[in-house]
C-alpha cells in the first residue's frame, strides 16, 4: 500500500511538472551563462579593436612628430610651438560679426539669455536631426569658454547642503553618464528617463562626448548649453574631460570631419573654439554626500583612472589648458611640465586591470593600467 502510494506519487502530474520546471530552470541558467560569456567576449573584442585603432593613430602621430623633429633639428619646446602654431594656422580667420542668419533658415532660434525653454527646444530639434545655425553654435561655444575659464581643475558636487530643505520628498540624485561618443539618441533617452537637471537632479557627464557617433556636434552643444544654464543657475550640471576631448583625437576619430560636413565654410573657426573648450574642461569631479550615519563620503569620478603617481595637489594647481594635445610626443620643457602632462594622461587615458598593482599601459602605450 505504501509502496504503491509512493509509486503513484512519483508518477503524479505534480512530479512531472516539478521535473519540467527544473529542466526549464537549468536550461535557462545555462542560456544566461552562455549569454554572459558571449557579452564578455564581444566587449573584449570591441575593446581590443578600439585599442588597436587608437594605437595605430597614435603611432602615426608620433612618427610624423619625430620626423618633424629630425628634419627641423628642434627640441621638444620648439615642437610644442610647432604643434600649437599648426593648429592655429589650420583655422580660417573670419569675423564672427560677419555671420548672419539667412532669411531661408528654418531651424530654431535661441535667445542670448540661456533658459530652460530654449534648452528643451534645442534638445527636441536635435532629436529631429535639425542643424543649428552657425551663429547660435558660436554663441554657445563662446559662453561655454567663458564659463569654463572660471572652473577649477576638480569639480566639487555638493550633495550635503540642501538647496530646498522644505522639499523633503525629493532627495539628491547624481546621474553619472559615461561615454556618449556622439550618440544623441542616448543622451535624449537619459534626459527622458531621469528628467532635466534641477537643484536636486544633478548630472555629471564623464568625458568622451565626441568622435565615432553620427551627432557629435549636437551632443557637445547640448552639454555645453546645459553646463552654462544649469551649472551656473543650480550648480547641477558638470562635465569631466575625456581622452577624446583632445584636438589630436578629434581630428583623427571623426569629430573634425563632422564639423566640416555640417558647417562647411565656418568649420575651421568652430574647430578652433572646440579646441579651446576641450583644454578648459575640468579633469575630474569629487562628489560629497552624507551616508546613513551622517558621515561625509567623498566619491572621485574620473574618465580614465588614477595611478600610484597621482598627486591631487599637483592636479589642483596645474594649468590644464597648457597642452594643445595630450597624446603627442611632446612631454614638456621642464620636469614640472612633464609631471603635469603625465598626471593628465593618467587621469584621461588609464584603464583598469584584473591583476593587482599599477603598470604602464602597454595596450595604449600611454598612461597607466
Amino acid at each position: 500500500m505504501s509502496s504503491s502510494g509512493r509509486n503513484s506519487g512519483a508518477n503524479s502530474p505534480l512530479s512531472f511538472a516539478d521535473k519540467a520546471a527544473e529542466t526549464i530552470q537549468k536550461n535557462f541558467r545555462g542560456f544566461k551563462d552562455r549569454l554572459k560569456v558571449r557579452e564578455k567576449a564581444a566587449f573584449n573584442i570591441q575593446q581590443l579593436i578600439e585599442y588597436s585603432e587608437e594605437q595605430d593613430h597614435l603611432n602615426l602621430n608620433k612618427f610624423f612628430l619625430r620626423w618633424i623633429k629630425l628634419i627641423k633639428h628642434t627640441d621638444n619646446e620648439e615642437i610644442n610651438r610647432y604643434i600649437s602654431s599648426s593648429i592655429q594656422d589650420d583655422f580660417m580667420k573670419i569675423s564672427e560679426s560677419e555671420i548672419k542668419i539667412e532669411s531661408n533658415y528654418t531651424g530654431i532660434h535661441l535667445s542670448e539669455e540661456f533658459n530652460q525653454d530654449d534648452f528643451e527646444k534645442l534638445v527636441n530639434s536635435f532629436r529631429n536631426e535639425q542643424i543649428l545655425h552657425t551663429r547660435y553654435v558660436i554663441m554657445i561655444l563662446n559662453r561655454a569658454i567663458d564659463y569654463l575659464k572660471s572652473l577649477p581643475n576638480i569639480n566639487e558636487i555638493n550633495c550635503i547642503e540642501d538647496p530646498e530643505p522644505e522639499d523633503r520628498d525629493n532627495e539628491f540624485k547624481v546621474n553619472v553618464v559615461g561615454d556618449l561618443h556622439g550618440q544623441f539618441i542616448d543622451l535624449y533617452t537619459i534626459f527622458d528617463l531621469n528628467g532635466f537637471p534641477s537643484k536636486k537632479n544633478i548630472y555629471l557627464f564623464n568625458g568622451d562626448f565626441v568622435d565615432r557617433g553620427a551627432q557629435q556636434c549636437e551632443v557637445l552643444l547640448t552639454l555645453l548649453y546645459g553646463l552654462v544654464l544649469y551649472g551656473g543657475k543650480y550648480n547641477s550640471f558638470f562635465l569631466n574631460r575625456g581622452n577624446h576631448e583632445d584636438y589630436g583625437c578629434s581630428v583623427r576619430f571623426g569629430f573634425k570631419e563632422e564639423v566640416m560636413t555640417k558647417y562647411c565654410l565656418y568649420s575651421k573657426l568652430l574647430m578652433k573654439k572646440c579646441a579651446q573648450v576641450f583644454v578648459l574642461l575640468p579633469l575630474m569631479s569629487m562628489v560629497y554626500q552624507k551616508n546613513n550615519k551622517h558621515q561625509i563620503n567623498r566619491i572621485l569620478v574620473v574618465h580614465g583612472g588614477i595611478s600610484k603617481d597621482t598627486d591631487l595637489n599637483l592636479i589642483m594647481s596645474l594649468e590644464r589648458s597648457k597642452f594643445p594635445s595630450l597624446d603627442g610626443i611632446y612631454s614638456g620643457s621642464t620636469e614640472k611640465e612633464r609631471r603635469e602632462k603625465q598626471q593628465m594622461q593618467d587621469l584621461l587615458w588609464s584603464d583598469p586591470q584584473s591583476s593587482l598593482g599599477c603598470t604602464f599601459n602597454r595596450q595604449r602605450h600611454i598612461a597607466k593600467q
